[in-house]
């Protein structure tokens, strides 16, 4: 029996096992392993979002742009356009259809400009306008007489403002659209668009991806109008290791951003006279938060400084880190300002405000450790600010979403809207959490500019102080964490809530503001009217499901000193198993309530062999977001799926929520994504987006191969994502997170669930990956929740012991089954050859069955070779191997009478022969005892000698099976004794079809 499932656990897990099947209904949340569900009217109507409908009706318009060079090729890049009138014009980038003119401008005979729409049609195009300082062009379609094409409004985008819902929609080749979502923000400095800098009123920018993927898309509001397009030119690929500095200087500044279309108009003035700029209402939400408390949201500037700071042309999103230079938010109509800790360095510091006032002021406290401080400007006498209370931060929702301004030059607005992606970590959790210990985390992009700046909720509460050095312990550190934010990128983002605030200068707020004020009591919030206001369906599909999440982690043996420094930070030990230290770490899913989860290959390879059997100087070990740890057996892996199964061990009788796994078929491009996991440590975290496409095909670092068919999302995927949930608004699985594209902001790639499905019961369950014996005979469970015999295996042991399809399998080992995890389960406790007996039901007949299993490594061989064998030892069949190995020994030497030097201790007995292979001349027969292959050696000067070389154990058999077997089939002569006679048997070992799943 293997030594990872003895005996005594092995009865107390399929006790376990059966007591929670038996208590489940036949439509349990199990059931969604074998089928996709059938969702309900409500279901549908909850996915069927605002959202997804403005992507659907924009996604009609985007074409995707090609350049065809002699009919045939065609230039190969991401490249789309926008559809803004029927008649045919179309708005994309002029460097996407460059190369079809000469240096003059002049169009190349053999070249030609077209468009793929969304119905599929190739047509022709004209370049009917360019714009070389915007680096714009405008196509005309050709079209027949009477056709038109699907064309989308055009909005005023001068009236778009930070913090406004923007979607992203691309057609990069042409059978793939990609749709992204996020929030605008303003440039904060010019860009150099071809060779000349544009200025910032020109330019719109957003936290949803706009790098290589979505070059020439369109930028849509949430009606749908057009307001910009996505200009991918000053984006570079990552820097290798061999590049040179100006290489790794380019592809650190790299960034992408959107030209307005208002520029368009501008420049194509004549061609678009008949195109409307549809003027839009104020748009409520986070965008009307930001412009209610803009004004309050200043810059703060270390004294040194005489003059503000020009923006880098490299850098509009204003992120670059500068220790003297950062945001802050005024929080008492006194003056009083709160800010990071690191530019309150000096006695004097400057604060502008967005009206253009500039103001000295001075550092009343400050909390160095958390990177905050206080200030106070110096204002005239009587003279007030707009300012933004602080809020109670406890009255935060996980999931909610959040605004985080900042106004790093005293002028433009920057805005990021993310999810509350998790709640400040207390005791226990903040101590396994130093890190981010007492901090919220958002997916709202927080950098070097907006840090110091609010985190606003939706109703207009002051949450939090941004601060991008966070997740760094100590101020030494925030420093150099600083320095290299200019060459990072995360959708991680933390902010220091507002209670915490309160607490650390409760005694200078006194002092200086109302002792009655939100600075000094926490203001009584409505947690049920909050909920209303602020909650969303993410929030409440994240908290109905937070325990079916898991934090993974993998440790091994400590063998040497402690880890110390900034490792220990972002490795932190766990303090209740002092013998083991962490090694590395992910996320999982809990699918089955008998504690069944899955997370990826990677995720957990280190702590498991090659076959997927356990590593004993390694673990694993789990935990939930309500605080529960379980120690973890992995029962089977694919590293070619890159899929892991799991088994947390629970206590007698206990059952755990569990995932409903949803129809990955069925998820449209542009629905919401929601992604649960671990990343970069900080468990329990969430993050969201949309499915930004389908069917993506991709390679992933470090990974053996090709991965197909992906599901692509913009829900922010990082390092320690991996193997963790993606879901939907329902709660539903639709995919296994795998792998984050670090080379272009929010991408991420996730396993869509039916494939996941699929290899569960042919991979992850089969006998091979479980390393349990093999029966022959696969079980699937029917429309009526009845465990049925879905396929027997022909010659295997169920179809030797008379399984038939069909039968209904009611118990095995003498306890009721109702699923078929329940029956791999059993069978990985099983012994091979040791009767597995199992009741059926056939039509109106109980029939009880014994079956004889084989081990899986035994299967493995009668494939190839068409005969099983078993493993006995001396002290069960002493004589039979005793007279089997001297009668091999004389045949071999050729002494009549020689007896051999030592006794044969193990060996194999054949249990099975094929029928097909003995018609066709295999002298084989149950009982023989297999002894080897004997060889010939060839030697330079010496007369040939021969080798007997001995196979005693299946692992050796199979090796040798499996080195030999071809395609075609190789036929090799194995020695076999038959009573007193050794048997030089002809087997042709021939590999099985990829479809047999041949090992």
């Amino acid at each position: 029996m293997n030594d990872l499932f003895p005996r005594r656990a092995t009865r107390l897990f399929a006790g376990m096992l059966l007591g929670g099947a038996m208590a489940l209904p036949a439509q349990s949340p199990t059931f969604s392993l074998l089928r996709p569900p059938e969702l309900t009217d409500a279901e549908r109507a909850v996915r069927n979002t605002p959202t997804l409908q403005t992507f659907q009706r924009a996604g009609s318009s985007v074409v995707h742009v090609l350049v065809k060079i002699a009919g045939e090729f065609r230039v190969q890049r991401d490249s789309s356009g926008v559809t803004i009138s029927s008649s045919g014009l179309v708005l994309t980038n002029l460097h996407l259809v460059r190369d079809a003119f000469d240096k003059n401008g002049v169009l190349r005979p053999t070249h030609k400009v077209m468009v793929r729409t969304a119905k599929g049609e190739e047509l022709p195009a004209k370049v009917i306008g360019q714009d070389g300082v915007h680096d714009l062009a405008l196509l005309q379609v050709g079209l027949e007489d009477g056709t038109t094409l699907p064309a989308v409004e055009v909005a005023d985008s001068r009236k778009v403002s930070p913090g406004e819902t923007l979607l992203v929609v691309a057609r990069p080749d042409e059978t793939i659209y990609a749709n992204f979502v996020g929030s605008a923000t303003v440039a904060q400095g010019p860009v150099v668009v071809v060779d000349k800098p544009v200025e910032p009123d020109r330019l719109l920018l957003s936290d949803a991806n706009m790098k290589r993927q979505a070059d020439g898309g369109g930028v849509f509001d949430v009606h749908g109008r057009l307001v910009a397009i996505v200009n991918s030119s000053k984006v570079r690929p990552p820097a290798g290791k061999d590049a040179s500095e100006q290489e790794k200087l380019e592809a650190r500044n790299s960034f992408g951003f959107a030209l307005r279309t208002h520029v368009a108009f501008q420049s194509f003035a004549k061609a678009l006279a008949r195109v409307a700029q549809k003027d839009d209402p104020v748009k409520p939400g986070l965008a009307g938060v930001a412009r209610q408390y803009c004004d309050a949201v200043v810059s703060v500037r270390d004294g040194s400084l005489a003059d503000m700071p020009k923006p880098e042309l490299v850098d509009p999103y204003g992120k670059f880190a500068n220790d003297k230079l950062c945001s802050g938010v005024l929080v008492d109509p006194s003056g009083l300002v709160l800010t990071s800790a690191h530019v309150a360095v000096g006695e004097q510091l400057i604060v502008t405000l967005r009206s253009g006032k500039v103001y000295r002021a001075k550092t009343v406290a400050k909390r160095a450790a958390k990177n905050v401080a206080l200030l106070r400007l110096e204002l005239p006498k009587g003279e007030k600010v707009p300012f933004v209370a602080l809020g109670d931060s406890d009255a935060a929702i996980l999931g909610e979403r959040v605004i985080v301004l900042g106004n790093r030059y005293g002028s433009a607005i920057s805005a990021s809207v993310g999810l509350l992606s998790s709640l400040p970590r207390e005791g226990e959790s903040a101590s396994q959490h130093r890190r981010s210990a007492g901090y919220f985390q958002t997916g709202a992009y927080i950098h070097g500019g907006n840090s110091g700046g609010p985190l606003l909720g939706r109703d207009g509460m002051l949450l939090g102080i941004a601060d991008s050095a966070a997740a760094v312990e100590n101020v030494e550190m925030k420093a150099s964490h600083d320095a290299e934010a200019k060459t990072q990128d995360s959708t991680l983002g933390f902010a220091l809530p507002s209670n915490w605030i309160r607490e650390a200068f409760r005694s200078e707020f006194g002092e200086l503001a109302a002792k009655d004020g939100p600075l000094c009591a926490t203001p009584k919030v409505d947690a049920k009217a909050r909920e209303n206001t602020c909650g969303s369906g993410i929030s409440r599909v994240v908290a109905k499901h937070a325990d079916c999440f898991l934090n993974v982690f993998v440790k091994t043996q400590k063998t040497g000193t402690k880890r110390t420094g900034f490792m220990s930070e972002l490795f932190p030990e766990v303090a209740d198993d002092k013998d083991f230290r962490l090694l590395g770490q992910g996320s999982g899913v809990i699918i089955d309530p008998t504690g069944l989860a899955l997370t990826n290959w990677h995720v957990v390879d280190a702590a498991v062999y090659a076959d997927g059997s356990p590593r004993k100087d390694h673990k694993v070990f789990v935990s939930l977001g309500n605080g529960k740890k379980y120690e973890v057996e992995v029962l089977s892996t694919s590293r070619g799926d890159d899929l892991a199964l799991l088994q947390l061990r629970l206590g007698e009788g206990e059952q755990l929520q569990c995932i409903r796994l949803g129809d990955s078929d069925a998820i449209a491009v542009g629905e919401t994504a929601i992604a649960v996991g671990n990343p970069h440590g900080f468990s329990n975290s969430v993050t969201a987006g949309v499915v930004s496409a389908k069917g993506r095909d991709i390679m992933i670092k470090g990974r053996a191969r090709l991965f197909r068919g992906l599901l692509q999302t913009d829900a922010g995927i990082n390092p320690g994502n991996s193997g963790g949930a993606l879901i939907d608004l329902n709660g539903d699985l639709i995919g296994i997170n795998s792998a984050g594209d670090h080379s272009q902001a929010k991408i991420g790639f996730a396993i869509p669930v039916n494939y996941v499905r699929a290899k569960f019961h042919s991979t992850l369950l089969s006998s091979e990956r479980m390393r349990s014996v093999f029966l022959g005979m696969e079980a699937s469970i029917d429309q009526k929740g009845r465990l049925f015999v879905k396929a027997v295996t022909d010659y295997g042991p169920a179809a030797e012991a008379g399984v038939k399809v069909g039968d209904l399998l009611l118990s095995a080992q003498g306890e009721k089954l109702s699923n078929k995890v329940q029956l791999v389960k059993m069978t990985r406790g099983a012994e091979p050859f040791v009767p597995f007996r199992v009741e059926l039901q056939r039509g109106d007949q109980k029939v009880g069955i014994v079956i004889h299993p084989l081990s899986d490594t035994a299967w493995t061989i009668f494939k190839r070779a068409n005969f099983a064998a078993r493993e006995v030892t001396a002290h069960q069949a002493r004589e039979l191997l005793n007279t089997a190995w001297t009668t091999a020994y004389r045949e071999h030497t050729g002494d009549t009478a020689g007896e051999p030097p030592m006794g044969m201790q193990a060996g194999l007995l054949v249990t099975q022969v094929h029928p097909d292979a003995v018609a066709g001349g295999l002298d084989m027969k149950k009982g023989d005892v297999v002894i080897g292959v004997r060889r010939t050696v060839r030697e330079i000067h010496l007369a040939d000698r021969h080798v007997l070389d001995h196979i005693r154990t299946l692992k050796a058999l199979r090796d040798f099976v499996r080195a030999n077997s071809t395609k075609e089939g190789k036929t090799v002569e194995l020695w076999t004794v038959r009573g007193d006679k050794v048997i030089r048997a002809r087997v042709t070992l021939k590999r099985p079809p990829p479809d047999a799943s041949a090992k």
